[in-house]
């Protein structure tokens, strides 16, 4: 059997597992989408009405729930930013940003933050699950495009979100055969030899395009499937650095002439100083993914993920996730599961009180046209419209036998409470309240309102942390992507920058960043901005120094001529500059005025000086005369005593001091020299 065949008998295997795991939950997620479709009638209703005449009306409550919390997120959006870890990560952390940014919010890659919105909306709140995929054009950029639930089937094992221990994925699209000559890895011309085939038994949801062969569709699978090789890695214990063995090898083979035998046995032999072993030798697992693409049943490309990558092109947006729960319709759900009971009893008791209004007389008039001459008069009754009766009227005939008014019954006002009851179940359960839809007449104060409203969205943030969640995968994949496919004069020439040291990095998205969201992109979020900066500049006056004019012109969103910038950035760099002359000035000011200063202090440290030294010579020579006249007295005595003595250390003592004195003038008179 050939190749072919054998990974066609797989993908029909894997495709009948997991149709299996998924059948119950896929039904599910299209009653889901359904009911947001506004197709709320269980089909026993409709046949019901039908019979008897009636048409089924539909009061929904559940589309306007979704628009709502999917337009918060539309209006609320951010940009997605990658955060560096470290200092020495901000210039290629920041870098990357910039080239998501144009990647996602310029020129066709404006759909991309519209992707994930219609995936959030369609996926997390709808039907319960949508792919974002990341894929090449024609011209070589990175877009992103959605799958519906209904167009793919994952592995039913897995159970982490981020599809990290998913074995397989499967997809399937009925595409016009150009659309998928475009897509295909290969060369699409090779689909022209291939029959369009009439049916296929899978991918019932999707349902089968009329007129194949006519219209051209073709059915596009993919087979995408997760494999690991073990390669030999060799561990330096004291560094930690894993190395291929075979690399390794190399190296001793090219520096000692070792073949691969000797090189192992060097391994095993190298002590560290404790004795231990220096190095290890282990088999490392590393992770491939394989692509196998069908055209009509045809296999037209078989081989390693197009893209380079060592991950799925794939990131799910997914409702509520349980995995424990062994019932797959259970463990999957969407916004939409929990407001489809009280929804079809809402619609269901609307249609039974206007079959009940409809179904009684309600306000008329009961007469005999053959007594009454204008009879036709009787359908303007209450316009001032005279009756005339005809001269055959019969003696002792009332009026109330010949015209009545019918009166209509009133509804059980406990009817309408029930009602009231419906619609507020449906609304709260889905963790809303009044003041978010904007119909609450309540007489709150803003600030209440506004809390209120937060504290109805507090519910729903488990939708919002998952959206978040496979918004970062994105942009991990995203950094990985352009690392492998941006050269430096791509990246130079998306950014107008080279890449930094560590753009290229290897394990920059697993260690040195981290895709966070970063500032809004709508209106509103950039207004507010707008706010901010402008409060600063009020309240704190130095702040207008790091918040130029032009800046704040540039968030402000006012529709401004270019000009009009460059000469406000012209004039604040004139001011800039007058700015630091002033600076230069005060210093040079500074620097004289602290000069004189310190010559004044020279000066009168001199004078103090001046003053001590003189003190010192007059005691050095009273000290002086008085060692004369104890010499003296001594020499006529013949004994000199102890004040003799006494006397000379004292003058000793004196002369030290004086010697000090003029070593600390020294200094003073160089400084004022």
């Amino acid at each position: 059997m050939s190749n072919e065949s054998n990974i066609r008998d797989e993908f029909h295997d894997q495709y009948r597992v997991s149709h299996a795991g998924w059948m119950n939950a896929w039904q599910e997620m299209q009653a889901d989408l359904e009911f947001y479709l506004l197709c709320q009638h269980s089909q026993e209703d409709a046949d019901l009405a039908e019979r008897q005449g009636r048409r089924l009306l539909t009061f929904d409550k559940t589309a306007r729930q979704v628009n709502l919390i999917s337009g918060y997120e539309e209006r609320n959006r951010h940009i997605l930013k990658i955060a560096p870890v470290g200092m020495e990560d901000d210039i290629p952390s920041t870098q990357h940003t910039k080239i998501i940014m144009q990647q996602l919010g310029g020129g066709r890659g404006m759909l991309g933050y519209d992707v994930m919105s219609k995936a959030f909306k369609l996926g997390c709140l709808a039907s319960g699950s949508n792919l974002v995929e990341l894929y090449r054009d024609r011209f070589g950029h990175f877009v992103l495009g959605r799958r519906g639930y209904n167009s793919f089937l994952l592995d039913p094992l897995f159970t982490n979100p981020d599809l990290s221990d998913c074995g397989f994925i499967l997809t399937g699209q009925w595409l016009h055969e150009d659309q998928v000559k475009s897509v295909i890895p290969t060369n699409g011309d090779t689909i022209d030899d291939i029959n369009t085939i009439e049916s296929s038994p899978r991918w019932p949801h999707m349902g089968q395009p009329l007129y194949r062969a006519e219209s051209k569709v073709r059915l596009y699978e993919e087979y995408w499937r997760r494999k690991s090789d073990y390669v030999e890695t060799v561990v330096d214990h004291a560094t930690g650095e894993e190395i291929p063995f075979k690399t390794y090898a190399g190296k001793m083979k090219k520096d000692y002439n070792l073949d691969r035998k000797a090189s192992r046995d060097w391994l095993t032999d190298m002590r560290t100083p404790n004795g231990g072993p220096a190095a290890t030798i282990y088999s490392k697992p590393v992770t491939k993914i394989l692509l196998t693409v069908f055209v009509d049943d045809k296999m037209v490309y078989d081989g390693d993920n197009p893209l380079g990558l060592d991950d799925y092109n794939f990131v799910w947006f997914h409702g509520d996730f349980v995995p424990e729960c062994p019932r797959d319709e259970l463990k999957i759900q969407s916004y939409v599961r929990g407001r489809r009971d009280p929804q079809t009893a809402y619609s269901r008791k609307m249609n039974q009180c206007l079959d009940i209004i409809e179904s009684q007389i309600q306000t008329g008039k009961i007469f005999r046209a053959k007594y009454i001459k204008n009879y036709e008069d009787l359908y303007k009754a209450g316009q001032g419209v005279h009756f005339h009766v005809k001269d055959n009227w019969p003696p002792n005939l009332p009026l109330a036998d010949v015209m009545t008014n019918v009166v209509s019954r009133d509804i059980q006002p406990g009817l309408f409470q029930l009602m009231e009851g419906l619609e507020k179940s449906l609304l709260e359960g889905g963790g809303l309240n009044e003041e978010i839809l904007g119909s609450d007449d309540k007489d709150i104060a803003g600030i209440l309102h506004k809390f209120r409203t937060g504290a109805a969205l507090t519910g729903l943030q488990g939708l919002f942390s998952g959206f978040r969640g496979s918004k970062r995968q994105l942009g991990i994949k995203l950094v990985r992507l352009n690392q492998i496919h941006l050269d430096a004069r791509k990246v130079y020439r998306m950014i107008n920058e080279m890449p930094a040291p560590g753009f290229y990095k290897l394990g920059f998205s697993h260690y040195d960043c981290t895709p966070v969201e970063g500032t809004g992109l709508t209106d509103t979020q950039m207004q507010m901005n707008y706010m901010e900066l402008r409060q600063l500049r009020s309240e704190y006056p130095d702040a207008a120094q790091l918040i130029p004019l032009s800046y704040l012109i540039k968030k402000s969103g006012m529709q401004v001529d270019a000009q009009f910038i460059k000469m406000l950035e012209q004039s604040e760099q004139q001011m800039k500059a007058q700015a630091q002359q002033a600076s230069q000035q005060q210093q040079r000011l500074d620097s004289l005025v602290e000069a004189q200063t310190a010559a004044q202090v020279a000066r009168a440290n001199e004078d103090i000086s001046d003053v001590q030294e003189n003190r010192a010579d007059i005691a050095l020579k009273q000290a002086q005369t008085m060692v004369q006249i104890q010499k003296l007295q001594g020499e006529n005595q013949r004994a000199p005593g102890v004040e003799m003595r006494d006397t000379v250390i004292e003058l000793l003592k004196l002369m030290l001091e004086k010697e000090k004195i003029q070593l600390q003038r020294k200094p003073v008179e160089s400084k004022t020299k």
